[in-house]
């Protein structure tokens, strides 16, 4: 199925979930929101995702999190892009794989390395770290240079790796299992079971497909649970209401300011 009309789906099964009538979440449930910045603040698509530009206003804005997706160049260095290509964001397109760091540096330089992510963020905003897929036949040095990455950070307290596919954590052996978070598109049922039989620190998903049960089921074993993504003011309050414990967003720096009128 299409990416576009997953999407499509997803929204109307949210906007149907919005209009449900539902009282509103306390002060509480308001403050405790860790709302996660999905690729950054765009903008409305005015600023490249997964760039500095992106990921500058999130501090001290109330945003809690930042996630962003993790690829590597030829030579096997981790940068943020989330697709295999340049052409959506960057309006090229070559493959990331064909690419030096430093040809990707020198012609595209607003491609950052996970190195100056971590530098300049961690520990002001929780790092939501999602591995794609992409095989360039070492796995050690790509372990090798993710540890070096994250070296002195805590798992789970500053950052998780996230992953659509659970076997791209092959790439973090070292990391402990509550610093992993699966992330479900509809596979959400498969997703659990794998965080619940492995010990992850939870799940994540679209909040329409994430249902009680699975929160139950998550609560019980002492896991988390994150939705995506609510971008009216009515399907936030139903998970603040359900007790999530993070909210991905592509519209998070909304989603803080309504928080923050709650609180006031």
């Amino acid at each position: 199925m299409p990416r576009s009309l997953n999407r499509t789906l997803l929204t109307g099964a949210e906007l149907a979930l919005a209009a449900l009538p539902r009282r509103a979440p306390d002060a509480a449930l308001w403050r405790d929101a860790r709302i996660v910045a999905h690729r950054g603040d765009t903008r409305g698509g005015r600023v490249p995702e997964n760039t500095l530009a992106a990921f500058d206003p999130l501090p001290d804005s109330g945003v809690w999190g930042m996630e962003f997706d993790v690829r590597w160049t030829a030579d096997l260095e981790p940068v943020l892009l989330h697709d295999p290509d340049l052409a959506r964001v960057f309006g090229t397109r070559l493959r990331l794989a064909e690419l030096s760091f430093a040809e990707l540096r020198r012609r595209w330089p607003r491609v950052p390395h996970l190195d100056e992510v971590v530098e300049r963020y961690a520990r002001r905003l929780h790092l939501m770290v999602e591995l794609k897929a992409d095989a360039h036949g070492d796995l050690d040095r790509q372990r090798r240079r993710l540890a070096a990455c994250l070296d002195g950070l805590e798992p789970g307290t500053d950052y998780h790796v996230l992953s659509l596919d659970t076997d791209l954590f092959r790439y973090v052996p070292d990391i402990p299992r509550h610093g992993w978070l699966p992330v479900a598109r509809f596979d959400v049922a498969a997703l659990s079971d794998f965080a619940l039989r492995s010990g992850c620190a939870g799940v994540a998903g679209p909040a329409p497909l994430l249902r009680w049960r699975h929160l139950a089921r998550h609560r019980e074993a002492g896991q988390a649970i994150g939705v995506g993504f609510p971008f009216t003011r009515g399907l936030l309050e139903r998970e603040l209401l359900r007790g999530v414990d993070w909210v991905f967003s592509d519209y998070a720096l909304r989603l803080a300011h309504w928080r923050d009128q709650a609180c006031s």
